[in-house]
Protein backbone atom coordinates (compact mmCIF):
# COMPACT_ATOMS: atom_id res chain seq x y z
CA UNK A 1 0.00 0.00 0.00
CA UNK A 2 1.22 3.72 -0.72
CA UNK A 3 -0.38 5.98 2.12
CA UNK A 4 -0.38 9.65 -0.04
CA UNK A 5 -2.68 10.97 2.82
CA UNK A 6 -3.63 10.09 6.13
CA UNK A 7 -6.06 7.22 6.23
CA UNK A 8 -5.91 7.35 2.04
CA UNK A 9 -3.81 4.97 0.21
CA UNK A 10 -3.51 2.85 -2.87
CA UNK A 11 -2.91 -0.79 -3.93
CA UNK A 12 0.16 -1.08 -5.81
CA UNK A 13 0.72 -4.35 -7.97
CA UNK A 14 4.77 -4.96 -7.23
CA UNK A 15 5.77 -3.12 -3.32
CA UNK A 16 9.92 -2.28 -3.28
CA UNK A 17 10.33 -0.83 0.73
CA UNK A 18 12.60 1.76 0.45
CA UNK A 19 11.80 3.02 -2.75
CA UNK A 20 8.28 3.60 -1.82
CA UNK A 21 8.89 4.66 1.36
CA UNK A 22 10.76 7.74 -0.50
CA UNK A 23 7.75 8.12 -3.07
CA UNK A 24 5.22 8.27 -0.02
CA UNK A 25 7.17 11.12 1.89
CA UNK A 26 7.37 12.67 -0.57
CA UNK A 27 3.73 12.58 -2.06
CA UNK A 28 2.19 13.48 1.66
CA UNK A 29 4.91 16.16 1.38
CA UNK A 30 3.60 17.56 -1.82
CA UNK A 31 -0.36 16.96 -0.95
CA UNK A 32 -0.30 18.27 2.60
CA UNK A 33 -1.41 22.12 1.71
CA UNK A 34 -4.31 20.57 -0.96
CA UNK A 35 -5.85 17.58 0.84
CA UNK A 36 -7.03 19.29 4.12
CA UNK A 37 -9.13 21.33 1.57
CA UNK A 38 -10.42 19.55 -0.45
CA UNK A 39 -12.20 17.55 2.22
CA UNK A 40 -14.16 21.18 3.43
CA UNK A 41 -17.51 20.86 1.86
CA UNK A 42 -18.13 22.20 -1.80
CA UNK A 43 -19.64 25.89 -2.29
CA UNK A 44 -23.27 25.65 -2.92
CA UNK A 45 -23.02 26.00 -6.92
CA UNK A 46 -21.30 23.10 -6.88
CA UNK A 47 -23.69 20.58 -5.20
CA UNK A 48 -25.54 17.77 -6.54
CA UNK A 49 -28.95 17.54 -5.99
CA UNK A 50 -31.33 14.99 -6.95
CA UNK A 51 -35.21 15.28 -9.21
CA UNK A 52 -36.60 16.42 -5.31
CA UNK A 53 -33.75 18.69 -4.43
CA UNK A 54 -32.30 17.24 -2.23
CA UNK A 55 -28.36 17.15 -1.98
CA UNK A 56 -26.49 14.46 -3.36
CA UNK A 57 -23.79 12.71 -1.26
CA UNK A 58 -20.95 13.04 -3.87
CA UNK A 59 -16.96 13.62 -4.57
CA UNK A 60 -15.03 14.90 -6.12
CA UNK A 61 -12.07 14.00 -8.23
CA UNK A 62 -9.41 14.76 -6.66
CA UNK A 63 -7.84 17.10 -10.01
CA UNK A 64 -10.93 19.56 -9.25
CA UNK A 65 -10.53 22.76 -6.97
CA UNK A 66 -14.35 23.25 -5.31
CA UNK A 67 -13.00 26.37 -3.78
CA UNK A 68 -10.16 29.50 -4.75
CA UNK A 69 -7.73 27.74 -1.87
CA UNK A 70 -7.84 23.94 -3.28
CA UNK A 71 -7.45 25.29 -6.65
CA UNK A 72 -4.46 27.79 -5.35
CA UNK A 73 -2.62 24.23 -3.82
CA UNK A 74 -3.54 22.47 -7.04
CA UNK A 75 -2.01 25.51 -8.84
CA UNK A 76 1.04 25.42 -7.12
CA UNK A 77 1.78 22.03 -7.51
CA UNK A 78 1.66 22.08 -11.02
CA UNK A 79 3.11 25.05 -11.49
CA UNK A 80 6.64 23.61 -9.52
CA UNK A 81 6.88 20.78 -11.58
CA UNK A 82 5.77 22.44 -14.97
CA UNK A 83 8.68 24.83 -13.68
CA UNK A 84 11.28 21.71 -13.18
CA UNK A 85 9.73 20.57 -16.40
CA UNK A 86 11.12 24.00 -18.33
CA UNK A 87 14.86 23.53 -16.25
CA UNK A 88 14.89 20.19 -18.79
CA UNK A 89 13.28 21.01 -21.77
CA UNK A 90 15.02 24.43 -23.18
CA UNK A 91 14.31 26.43 -25.79
CA UNK A 92 17.27 25.74 -27.79
CA UNK A 93 17.08 21.71 -28.49
CA UNK A 94 13.59 20.91 -27.13
CA UNK A 95 11.06 24.05 -29.01
CA UNK A 96 8.36 22.15 -29.29
CA UNK A 97 8.12 20.96 -25.60
CA UNK A 98 9.58 24.31 -24.19
CA UNK A 99 6.52 26.23 -25.83
CA UNK A 100 3.93 23.91 -24.58
CA UNK A 101 4.67 23.72 -21.32
CA UNK A 102 4.51 27.56 -21.13
CA UNK A 103 1.12 27.21 -22.86
CA UNK A 104 0.15 25.14 -20.53
CA UNK A 105 1.37 27.37 -17.68
CA UNK A 106 -0.64 30.50 -18.83
CA UNK A 107 -3.69 28.00 -19.11
CA UNK A 108 -3.23 27.26 -15.38
CA UNK A 109 -2.79 31.47 -14.99
CA UNK A 110 -6.43 31.50 -17.00
CA UNK A 111 -8.00 29.02 -14.89
CA UNK A 112 -7.12 30.56 -11.65
CA UNK A 113 -8.13 33.87 -12.39
CA UNK A 114 -12.08 32.21 -12.38
CA UNK A 115 -11.33 32.46 -8.96
CA UNK A 116 -9.67 35.96 -7.93
CA UNK A 117 -11.63 38.88 -7.48
CA UNK A 118 -8.57 40.68 -6.47
CA UNK A 119 -8.58 43.44 -9.82
CA UNK A 120 -4.71 44.06 -9.24
CA UNK A 121 -3.67 40.39 -8.43
CA UNK A 122 -5.84 39.87 -11.51
CA UNK A 123 -3.75 41.83 -13.66
CA UNK A 124 -0.52 41.24 -12.20
CA UNK A 125 -0.98 37.34 -13.04
CA UNK A 126 -1.99 38.59 -16.94
CA UNK A 127 0.97 40.54 -17.14
CA UNK A 128 2.86 36.86 -15.97
CA UNK A 129 1.40 35.56 -18.90
CA UNK A 130 2.30 38.31 -21.35
CA UNK A 131 5.83 38.09 -20.06
CA UNK A 132 5.93 34.36 -20.48
CA UNK A 133 4.19 33.95 -24.09
CA UNK A 134 5.31 37.48 -25.86
CA UNK A 135 8.75 36.32 -26.04
CA UNK A 136 8.29 34.07 -28.39
CA UNK A 137 6.86 35.33 -31.16
CA UNK A 138 10.07 36.99 -31.35
CA UNK A 139 12.24 33.60 -31.81
CA UNK A 140 9.68 31.30 -33.61
CA UNK A 141 9.98 31.13 -37.00
CA UNK A 142 6.15 32.13 -38.46
CA UNK A 143 6.88 29.41 -41.26
CA UNK A 144 8.12 26.27 -39.54
CA UNK A 145 5.94 26.57 -35.97
CA UNK A 146 2.71 27.76 -38.29
CA UNK A 147 0.42 26.50 -35.75
CA UNK A 148 2.61 27.73 -32.49
CA UNK A 149 2.39 31.36 -33.89
CA UNK A 150 -1.48 31.70 -34.45
CA UNK A 151 -2.54 30.51 -30.89
CA UNK A 152 0.77 32.58 -29.02
CA UNK A 153 -0.46 35.61 -30.83
CA UNK A 154 -3.88 35.07 -30.01
CA UNK A 155 -3.58 34.97 -26.89
CA UNK A 156 -1.26 37.54 -26.02
CA UNK A 157 -3.25 39.67 -27.98
CA UNK A 158 -6.51 38.68 -25.75
CA UNK A 159 -4.45 38.83 -22.61
CA UNK A 160 -3.40 42.81 -24.06
CA UNK A 161 -7.42 42.94 -24.57
CA UNK A 162 -8.20 42.25 -21.16
CA UNK A 163 -6.11 44.27 -19.27
CA UNK A 164 -7.45 47.65 -21.39
CA UNK A 165 -10.67 46.83 -20.26
CA UNK A 166 -9.68 46.58 -16.61
CA UNK A 167 -7.67 49.57 -17.04
CA UNK A 168 -10.32 51.67 -18.99
CA UNK A 169 -13.31 50.78 -16.77
CA UNK A 170 -10.66 51.92 -13.33
CA UNK A 171 -10.46 48.32 -11.77
CA UNK A 172 -6.99 49.34 -11.12
CA UNK A 173 -6.84 51.92 -8.40
CA UNK A 174 -6.89 54.79 -11.31
CA UNK A 175 -9.99 56.58 -11.98
CA UNK A 176 -12.49 56.07 -14.84
CA UNK A 177 -12.40 57.52 -18.61
CA UNK A 178 -14.60 60.34 -18.98
CA UNK A 179 -15.07 61.85 -15.05
CA UNK A 180 -16.80 65.10 -15.80
CA UNK A 181 -16.40 65.99 -12.33
CA UNK A 182 -12.58 66.18 -11.79
CA UNK A 183 -11.53 69.77 -13.26
CA UNK A 184 -8.28 69.62 -11.07
CA UNK A 185 -5.15 69.81 -13.07
CA UNK A 186 -3.77 67.12 -11.02
CA UNK A 187 -6.91 65.01 -12.04
CA UNK A 188 -6.56 65.77 -15.53
CA UNK A 189 -2.88 64.39 -15.95
CA UNK A 190 -3.75 61.51 -14.45
CA UNK A 191 -6.42 61.22 -16.86
CA UNK A 192 -4.46 62.02 -19.56
CA UNK A 193 -1.70 59.30 -18.00
CA UNK A 194 -4.71 56.68 -17.82
CA UNK A 195 -5.81 57.16 -21.53
CA UNK A 196 -1.94 56.97 -23.32
CA UNK A 197 -1.81 53.94 -21.20
CA UNK A 198 -5.33 52.97 -22.53
CA UNK A 199 -4.31 53.03 -25.73
CA UNK A 200 -0.87 51.94 -25.54
CA UNK A 201 -2.67 48.61 -24.55
CA UNK A 202 -5.15 48.58 -27.26
CA UNK A 203 -2.51 49.16 -29.91
CA UNK A 204 -0.79 46.05 -28.68
CA UNK A 205 -3.49 44.11 -28.73
CA UNK A 206 -4.28 45.01 -31.86
CA UNK A 207 -1.26 43.77 -33.38
CA UNK A 208 -1.37 40.80 -31.86
CA UNK A 209 -4.53 40.33 -33.53
CA UNK A 210 -3.63 41.78 -37.10
CA UNK A 211 -0.24 39.07 -36.61
CA UNK A 212 -2.96 36.04 -35.73
CA UNK A 213 -5.26 36.69 -38.92
CA UNK A 214 -2.23 37.85 -41.55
Amino acid sequence: WLEYAPGERVRLPVHFRRLHSMVERRIQRANAGFIPLREKPPPPHLVLEDEEGNAVPSRHPACVGPSFEAARELFRLANHYQLKALGYFLLEGWVTEHVRILQEVSQMYRTLLFWEQDHKRAAAMKRRRLRMLAPLLEVLNPKVYVAFWRQISFEVAEVYQQLYDLKVRGKLGESALGDDDDDEPQDFRATVKLAARCNDLSKQSLKYYTTFIE
